[in-house]
């Protein structure tokens, strides 16, 4: 029996993709077209190769534009586009499962239609924006990823929230140091995409200790602020202003529960331990006591 020597050349040269290159590519659909050394500057050739030759992915290099036709044409091959590092790329239609991997930079936009989208660890750079219907999983390694779609899955909302810590004292001294004691999340599903996330402060009461009216001194800014277990960098969550907490002298009033207003998705992005820090906190006079502190983290994710 002979040996296919021409189709073990090919297999080898192609191995598990197709590669695309807008500028340096060549049209048609002769082997070697499509390979590492010689990519394709045509998509509907591209496709073409895939199918001949079993494989299902694609590494792009400079602008790509999917079309509607194309784009069904993809649909059944759980689609790979792999490799992105600069340029321009856009799916356009595109109906069914969709895979973003080792993107590195440039940007990608997706025009869905009916899609399950999934973005890798891999991806490392460059802007992703998904307009249309589909479920998004995955929120790479470091790309920046714009989620416009509709909503076509319900958001479910969990509370996660600290040990109680006694006492936090703002001096006339300006500070920075923890608040509360850290958040545990816990218990997201596996693939839950963080939409939104924000952080609440709860405190029992709150004391004026100085002989006089007393209140925060916001000169300097003065945010509460999250960061993850890995130190990944802190994030503004509760924004304070100048003269906030004024109080009587010598007084305690009752407490409350304060409401960040910043998305905080980007740090707080999954199962981990959160802290919280006080930046450069200062009341105008000694001191400004918080009672009985618990920080939260409220969640909305998808599944």
């Amino acid at each position: 029996m002979g040996i296919d020597k021409e189709g073990q050349l090919k297999r080898i040269d192609y191995g598990d993709r197709v590669f695309f290159d807008a500028t340096l590519g060549i049209a048609g659909t002769t082997y070697p077209i499509g390979t590492a050394g010689k990519p394709s500057n045509t998509i509907a050739d591209v496709i073409t190769i895939c199918v001949a030759q079993n494989v299902n992915k694609i590494s792009v290099i400079g602008t790509l534009t999917i079309g509607a036709g194309i784009a069904q044409d993809l649909v059944g091959h759980n689609s790979i586009l792999t490799g992105q590092t600069a340029g321009a790329a856009y799916v356009r239609d595109f109906k069914g499962y969709l895979e973003i991997d080792a993107m590195v930079g440039g940007t990608l936009d997706i025009y869905a239609d009916a899609a399950n989208i999934q973005i890798n660890a891999d991806c490392t750079g460059g802007t992703i924006n998904i307009y249309g219907n589909a479920r998004v999983t995955g929120a790479g390694g470091g790309v920046t990823i714009n989620n416009y779609t509709v909503n076509t899955t319900q958001l479910h909302v969990m509370d996660f929230w600290s040990d109680p810590v006694e006492e936090k004292a703002v001096t006339n001294a300006q500070v920075t140091a923890a608040v509360g004691a850290p958040v545990v999340v816990a218990d997201l599903p596996a693939g839950a995409t963080i939409v939104r996330a924000i952080v609440m402060m709860k405190f029992r009461m709150v004391e004026n200790t100085n002989a006089a009216e007393n209140s925060l001194d916001c000169t300097a800014v003065q945010p509460i602020q999250v960061d993850d277990s890995g130190s990944t960098g802190w994030v503004t969550c509760i924004d304070f202003v100048d003269e906030q907490f004024k109080i009587a002298a010598t007084t305690r009033e009752g407490g409350d529960v304060l409401i960040g207003d910043n998305n905080v998705a980007a740090r707080v992005d999954g199962n981990d331990t959160y802290d919280f820090q006080w930046l450069n906190a200062k009341a105008h006079l000694a001191n400004i006591q918080f009672n009985d502190i618990q920080m939260g983290i409220r969640i909305w994710y998808s599944v």
